[in-house]
């Protein structure tokens, strides 16, 4: 795929399509015997193309292709449905409160729908004396408007519009991911070496690059301002400050690649602003506080959920003191000649993005009604329904484990998140940074087992140490010994050097987390 062909083939991509169906949707599944059992969609696809969250009355969550869902139960009579019904929902009638929100449209307007004849329209204003918007084939679209957020039931302030149509933003950046299952080479490039792979390699590597560079602007992280533009507010934007795109392949827990990825990041470390520690500080669970929180979890009988928020750094807006503009990356094809970003929004590499995050994070949080302990501001906790068991939460930078001993409690506190952000709830906790949970229940008693196998296996293959059996010899070097004594070897180059310092301190440093 030609890069210039890069903004049409994403509008076309059949991946970038508004999904099936909508949080809080009610759906039916059919069962062993036939029947069809009810449940509520609580998240849409994200990682997987067509892969539904869905609950069950009982509270239990699972993971549904949607060619499995159907909107009505085909074992009721249809004729106790009126016939539109199978494609307009209930609150769709003449005359019904909406605000509506077309994409061609600057700001949202609240009205009513009507019918005349065999055509709709929508009357903006509250005394309804704008020119009508004629709504054509609205039979056939009104899912469509429903769910990309271009129609809504009812007046809502357009604040929350914005923040619905946010949502759906954010999440299409996450909904089209790249396989790697055709790819040959399993080296990560760089922008400027897209150019020396195969032809099959470059078409993946060009459409990871695509989905991170689409998703972002589209949201908006950035405007794009053209250098005159710059040159002339120079004084007030500061200092150019270069970007990176990073490539990376992901890996599911079983160690098989499983995706192409590209992350576009600020370079922190060339920040114009002075900042100081405690204005980037943003705080972190410790392993300690996630083996406390099983431990509670464990002696109330409760299995440990997970979840993690979308382009979580993304989600925070700047704040009006602090100006960027950004150099695109080089090699980047997708950005015009002489122009830069004016960001909008925090990115990664920004020495303040953690901090901007978990303060927006810890305000959604207050807003549900959980509150961080005094002396571990990451893990949270507190009642959300009246009369209700609490619910526990331990954030990660932008994973997080949570439970309560009631499962209302558990199923409100989805809702609520789901609709303050963007966010993924993948069910009981199987594995959470580097640790494999398993879990085992009887009738009276609840354990959970907790290993690190996987994080080690993968540190001795990134060691290159595989082939090496179990000893138990001592480490090359005694306690006490500088490294730095070692005598050097005169033939590496300075890049050489660097590469291999850099990786001496991320295993040092993962064999401290393992420790």
């Amino acid at each position: 795929m030609l890069f210039g062909d890069f903004t049409e083939k994403c509008e076309h991509n059949e991946k970038l399509r508004p999904p099936k169906f909508t949080p809080e949707t009610t759906v039916y599944l059919q069962n062993i015997n036939n029947s069809y059992i009810k449940a509520e969609i609580i998240n849409i696809p994200t990682e997987q193309e067509g892969i539904y969250t869905i609950q069950y009355d009982d509270g239990s969550i699972h993971q549904v292709h949607e060619k499995h869902l159907q909107l009505n139960d085909p074992n009721q009579d249809p004729l106790a449905h009126d016939i539109p019904l199978n494609t307009f929902p209930s609150w769709a009638v003449n005359k019904a409160k909406c605000t509506l929100f077309l994409n061609e449209m600057n700001q949202p307007s609240q009205g009513i729908l009507t019918i005349n004849g065999n055509s709709w329209e929508f009357r903006p204003g509250h005394k309804h004396h704008y020119t009508p918007i004629s709504l054509p084939d609205l039979d056939r679209n009104i899912r469509h408007l429903i769910q990309s957020c271009q129609l809504f039931k009812g007046h809502l302030p357009f604040r929350k519009v914005h923040q619905l149509r946010q949502s759906i933003q954010l999440s299409k950046i996450v909904a089209n991911h790249v396989s790697v299952k055709a790819l040959i080479s399993k080296d990560a490039p760089n922008l400027l070496k897209h150019c020396t792979l195969t032809n099959n390699d470059k078409d993946i590597w060009n459409k990871a690059y695509e989905e991170e560079y689409m998703g972002l602007r589209d949201l908006p992280a950035w405007v794009t301002i053209t250098e005159k533009e710059y040159m002339m507010n120079k004084h007030t934007y500061g200092t150019l400050l270069p970007t990176m795109a990073i490539s990376t392949i992901k890996y599911d827990e079983n160690g098989t690649p499983k995706r192409a990825k590209y992350r576009i990041v600020a370079l922190g470390n060339l920040d114009p602003h002075e900042w100081s520690k405690a204005d980037c500080f943003a705080p972190v669970m410790s392993l300690m506080e996630v083996r406390f929180l099983t431990a509670i979890a464990v002696r109330s009988q409760c299995i440990l959920q997970s979840g993690d928020f979308k382009q979580a750094f993304v989600q925070s807006t700047l704040p009006s003191n602090e100006t960027y503009v950004l150099k695109p990356p080089p090699g980047c094809p997708l950005t015009p000649k002489h122009t830069y970003w004016l960001l909008k929004r925090s990115l990664y590499g920004l020495k303040r993005a953690p901090r901007h995050w978990y303060e927006k994070a810890r305000n959604i949080l207050n807003k549900i009604g959980l509150h961080s302990c005094p002396n571990a501001p990451c893990v949270f906790s507190g009642t959300i329904i009246k009369n209700k068991p609490p619910l526990y939460l331990g954030l990660y930078v932008d994973d997080f484990i949570f439970f309560s001993e009631d499962k209302q409690v558990e199923k409100e506190f989805q809702q609520r998140l789901s609709s303050m952000t963007n966010v993924d709830f993948m069910g009981q906790v199987t594995h959470f940074l580097g640790l494999k949970f398993q879990w085992k229940q009887s009738a009276n008693r609840l354990s959970a087992h907790i290993s690190q196998e996987a994080f080690a296996d993968t540190l001795i293959e990134q060691a290159g140490l595989t082939h090496l059996s179990v000893t138990a010899h001592k480490t090359p070097y005694r306690s006490g010994y500088p490294v730095d004594s070692i005598k050097a070897d005169p033939t590496l180059t300075e890049n050489q050097k660097m590469a291999i310092q850099a990786q001496y301190r991320s295993l040092v440093g993962s064999l401290l987390w393992i420790s």
